[in-house]
């Protein structure tokens, strides 16, 4: 992912499309949709157990789909 820990954020959310085979997920994180790749993320199941995930991310990726 990045060049160090510091760069990177954990935005909250709900997983819309998460199929293994596309290079990609749907991300909603209450206010916008946005495709992410995988190749830039890691995902975290929610403490809450619920549908929610933690997806943690480049700063600049967070940044540019306006989810910080």
């Amino acid at each position: 992912m990045g060049s160090g820990r510091s760069d990177l954020v954990e935005v909250t959310g709900e997983i819309l499309i998460n199929y293994p085979s596309q290079k990609a997920i749907r991300f909603y994180d209450g206010y916008r949709r946005v495709w992410l790749p995988r190749s830039q993320i890691e995902i975290e199941p929610h403490e809450d157990g619920g549908r929610l995930s933690v997806v943690t991310m480049p700063e600049w990726l967070a940044l540019k789909k306006g989810l910080i």
